[in-house]
């Protein structure tokens, strides 16, 4: 998950992607089996070639990310996913971005999705709950959302 602010700045970005988000984010993780764990993360990007976390499957996990968004500026932000499998992205409840199959072409090595972007109108200092539903995909060789 990625952001900035879609308005004109000065100077110019080379930059191929919208940056990361930074904050504080809870990842609920859970499986098939029941195996579930909890993380605390500073920023919304992950790359999964081996089970998550102790005693969760590799492949066939579910995440949850939720956390606070608190935008440094107000008007309209684009907010990004590049995943393997399907995601989605909330603010405040509300669809975002959501990608409902696997895209191929993108990132991860060509085993994820190109950048999806989707745009929302934020005011500055303002708290917003963002929220990221990663389902299971046991078709993918990597697991991967940023």
């Amino acid at each position: 998950m990625t952001s900035k602010l879609s308005s004109a700045k000065p100077g110019g970005s080379i930059a191929k992607y919208l940056p990361t988000v930074r904050g504080d984010f809870t990842l609920s993780l859970s499986d098939e089996t029941g195996a579930a764990a909890e993380v605390s993360a500073n920023r919304l990007a992950w790359y999964w070639d081996k089970a998550p976390a102790e005693g969760l499957s590799a492949k066939a996990f579910t995440a949850r990310i939720a956390g606070t968004f608190i935008p440094d500026a107000s008007g309209r932000w684009e907010l990004s996913v590049r995943a393997v499998g399907p995601a989605s992205l909330r603010i405040d409840g509300d669809v975002v971005v959501e990608l409902t199959e696997s895209l191929r072409g993108g990132a991860f090595f060509g085993m994820g999705s190109p950048e999806v972007r989707g745009t929302v109108e934020l005011e500055d200092g303002r708290s917003y709950e963002m929220t990221v539903d990663y389902p299971a995909s046991t078709d993918e060789l990597v697991r991967g959302l940023v």
